[in-house]
């Protein structure tokens, strides 16, 4: 659990059901907006930990890690590579890794990650190779990091600006104008991104509007280089670390003369990032001031680290002699007791055979005398009487005598016994020791032990006092520098960025972000907020299904304001889109034709485009729907009841493998299903294809903010359709935006795969966009069987072991058919369209 102190908060607590600790907090006025939204959001995120609470009770999920190689070193962070398998997306995007390592837990960041390895930055000194270790994750500390967050702007609202941030989510909101300053929008910007650009310089708040394409990004990086020019210091964030870098690299593109620390980026940069914004990356920017301090600090960790491994060797050597010293002494003890109970042994054996001998000698004359006439006897009858007398008081002594000596024998059994047990454990403790005992003695082991425990003090205090003034470089460059750009995360999560104060506030990906991380960013701007974003791509991601949970975290800024079209006072849209083909650009615009949004393709998009389309399959088309009926496929669950579908997969794959396998420079492709099984089939085909390096595939959540040359889309689902994630089965099921962001990823050629008769039951669905993709196919491009590319594949049973990976490779190439490149440059989509 987070303590209390991050944020320097202290007071009460209260324990809540999800298992930790939250600040309990005492407030005089229980009916203002700022009190009430903020109550709302606690109780939500409450509801969303106990939700939680069965996955990070014990670090959530834990992922065996293998091979890690070091790749680079930049200040104190450490790059490392590992093997690993699939990680599921909804665990890669909410949770908080650490690297688990010889029972020691380091806190580390994703940097990068494939269908079998994984790229992790450590801020902790590691051996170079590490064969084996354990990624855990963590659900449930980034939320508990934005509670304490939410009771700190609570607990001191004058030290931010939370009449802004109110503003934001208020649905009679209206924009303030703060000023005017007069300065032209860059030639670049269309008419639509000018009048953005207008509005933002002169609203306290303004949200954009821009469906996918329509150049949001350039938008916010002229923004900033005006913001820049009027000497106004601007956060950037953004819920993921891909748009920030895109972002940023058009900043340093619009002025890259801006003196160093200028722009600062907080955070791992992703691993697609251009060089340049690495270069203004806090790590590099402190490195070049902190050179000298990590030379000194780099051989002191290393020793440290030597020192950290010997030490519990060297006290364990000091304890199993001691333990040994004690045996010994023990043995000693024991072995006095049992000479002393021998030798009283000894005595008494003597004894009882002297007074043995006396009572037979003695019994031998008493019959002796008996056996006289009775005058001899009467003449004898003293010495009869003392003989008597004799017998009669040593017999019972001498009975005294074995008693004891049985007592006596039973001691030297126990002694010998605890002898025996005492040699036992010094054997013992001699065999775990890797060299003698003997070569030190207990004086020196202690000596070495202090002296071990003192020179790691006074190095961990060398260290520490070397981080702590590289953190105070890293402070001086966070508040020197003018534009800040980060993931929404850090703007509560970081103790870097908690005191700081920006006078505009630029958030992008809006309705990605879960509503309390975005008032909690906003609440630090001074000045202006702009959310730019767009309502129909996919809200925040949550467990919980209460009441609270979802209506303050499933939706998203726009459901909350009530921001539905682009007439409202507080929107500026952006229309015209530079990313897809048309023909693809007019799937999505009926969308936002329906929501009363204009989207239209710039004019040279098509010719853009083209040598794009002209890849495999189907070149020049760049709408493509592979029909799967006659294949007849079915769909399956895995153990946790997602579904998979074995042809669709395999016909993505080949369809995949078509693209790429071109004369021509490959295009980047993706695979996108809305299924975590059906994906990771996807993975595993593409792996035994030795495609995994060409071709991504991924669910819709992950491709959220990205985008790629060709992209096919499988629905996976070929019954009940209108009853999954992609229908309207759910009361708060929003498949519109999934299949939003499935398709505007393409750029050149979008191919969806599905079952054309489940499709047709989408038709009359509240938003029926797949249906849309079907209508505009007909006419824009070209809908085929599937069975013209890949032959139906037999049933087969999936699970881990090499021989199923064996059968998929024979099922993959027995399925192929006559027709394995699909090249419909001369057919008409009438010719091919399936009834």
């Amino acid at each position: 659990m987070l303590c209390a102190f991050i944020f320097g908060l202290k007071g009460d607590v209260m324990q809540t059901s999800a298992g930790w600790t939250a600040p309990e907090v005492h407030h005089a006025d229980h009916h203002s907006p700022l009190v009430r939204m903020i109550e709302s959001f606690r109780q939500a995120i409450a509801d969303e930990l106990q939700a939680r609470q069965p996955l990070g009770h014990s670090d959530s999920f834990t992922v065996l890690i293998r091979n890690g190689r070091l790749q680079h070193r930049a200040g104190r962070t450490s790059y490392f590579l590992f093997d690993c398998q699939p990680i599921p997306d909804h665990i890669l995007e909410d949770a908080h890794p650490s690297l688990m390592l010889n029972d020691q837990r380091h806190p580390c960041r994703i940097v990068g990650f494939s269908v079998d390895g994984l790229a992790l930055a450590v801020d902790t000194e590691l051996t170079p190779e590490i064969p084996h270790a354990h990624l855990a994750f963590d659900s449930i500390k980034l939320l508990q990091a934005l509670d304490k967050r939410l009771v700190q702007i609570l607990r001191q609202p004058a030290h931010f600006n939370t009449a802004l941030a109110l503003k934001a989510f208020q649905p009679d909101a209206v924009p303030r104008l703060v000023y005017s300053a007069g300065i032209a929008a860059p030639p670049c910007l269309n008419t639509e991104q000018t009048a953005a650009f207008a509005r933002a310089l002169q609203d306290d708040l303004l949200f954009v509007l821009g469906p996918p394409g329509t150049g949001k990004s350039e938008l916010i990086s002229a923004l900033a280089q005006a913001f820049l020019h009027l000497e106004q210091r601007i956060l950037i964030c953004s819920p993921t670390n891909t748009a920030i870098d895109h972002i940023l690299d058009l900043v340093l593109d619009k002025v890259p003369d801006c003196p160093t620390g200028t722009i600062v980026r907080v955070g791992t940069p992703s691993p697609d990032s251009f060089e340049r914004s690495q270069r203004v990356n806090l790590e590099a920017l402190t490195a070049e001031h902190t050179m000298a301090i990590e030379e000194t600090l780099e051989p002191l960790r290393s020793q440290l680290a030597a020192l950290e491994a010997d030490l519990p060797g060297v006290e364990s050597l000091l304890q199993n002699t001691l333990q040994i010293s004690t045996c010994k002494r023990t043995i000693t003890e024991l072995q006095q007791r049992h000479d002393l109970l021998v030798a009283y042994e000894e005595r008494l054996l003597n004894t009882i055979a002297r007074v043995r001998s006396e009572l037979e000698e003695a019994h031998h004359r008493l019959a002796s005398l008996r056996a006289l006439p009775f005058v001899i006897r009467l003449l004898k009858r003293r010495l009869i009487a003392q003989t008597q007398q004799f017998i009669l008081e040593e017999t019972p002594e001498q009975a005294r005598r074995y008693a004891a000596l049985r007592m006596l024998e039973q001691d030297l059994r126990q002694s010998r016994r605890l002898i025996q047990d005492a040699q036992e454990r010094e054997r013992a403790t001699r065999e775990h020791l890797h060299f003698s005992a003997d070569n030190f003695t207990l004086d020196e082991l202690e000596l070495l032990v202090r002296v071990t425990q003192n020179k790691m003090r006074e190095f961990r205090q060398t260290v520490t006092d070397g981080e702590r003034r590289i953190a105070e470089i890293e402070r001086t460059i966070i508040n020197r520098s003018r534009i800040i750009a980060t993931t929404l995360t850090r703007t509560y999560a970081s103790t870097l960025l908690s005191p700081e104060r920006f006078d505009v506030l630029i958030l992008d990906e809006a309705s990605m972000g879960l509503p309390p991380a975005v008032f909690a960013a906003s609440c630090l701007a001074t000045k202006k907020l702009i959310i730019v974003g767009d309502y129909l791509q996919l809200p925040p991601i949550t467990a919980a299904k209460t009441a609270h949970t979802k209506a303050w975290l499933a939706r998203d800024i726009y459901q909350i304001a009530q921001i539905t079209s682009g007439q409202d006072q507080r929107v500026v849209s952006l229309a015209t889109q530079y990313r897809m083909h048309p023909d693809i650009a007019r799937v999505a615009a009926r969308l936002y034709a329906r929501a009363g949004l204009a989207y239209q393709s710039a004019a040279h998009m098509a010719a853009a485009r083209r040598p794009l389309t002209a890849y495999a399959p189907a070149p020049g088309h760049p709408l493509i729907v592979l029909d799967t009926a006659r294949a007849d496929p079915v769909t399956k669950r895995d153990r946790r009841g997602s579904p998979y579908n074995l042809y669709h997969a395999m016909l993505a794959v080949r369809l995949a493998m078509q693209t790429v396998s071109t004369p021509r420079e490959a295009p980047t492709v993706s695979i996108i299903a809305p299924y975590r099984a059906q994906v990771h089939l996807i993975e595993r085909l593409l792996r035994l294809q030795r495609l995994a390096d060409l071709v991504q595939a991924g669910t819709v959540h992950r491709f959220q903010g990205r985008q790629s040359d060709v992209v096919i889309f499988d629905t996976v689902t070929t019954a009940n359709i209108a009853r999954t994630m992609l229908g309207w089965g759910r009361e708060d099921a929003a498949p519109h935006k999934l299949i939003n962001v499935a398709i505007t990823r393409a750029k050149g050629k979008l191919i969806l795969i599905g079952h054309a008769g489940a499709l047709e039951e989408l038709q009359r669905s509240p938003e029926p966009l797949l249906w849309d993709f079907l209508e505009l196919a007909r006419e824009y491009g070209v809908i085929v069987p599937a069975t013209s590319l890949l032959a139906a594949v037999p049933d087969i049973r999936l699970d881990s072991t090499d021989q199923t990976d064996q059968l998929l490779t024979q099922a993959f190439g027995r399925s192929q058919t006559g027709n394995q490149n699909l090249r419909l440059v001369e057919a008409t989509s009438r010719a091919l369209q399936v009834s």
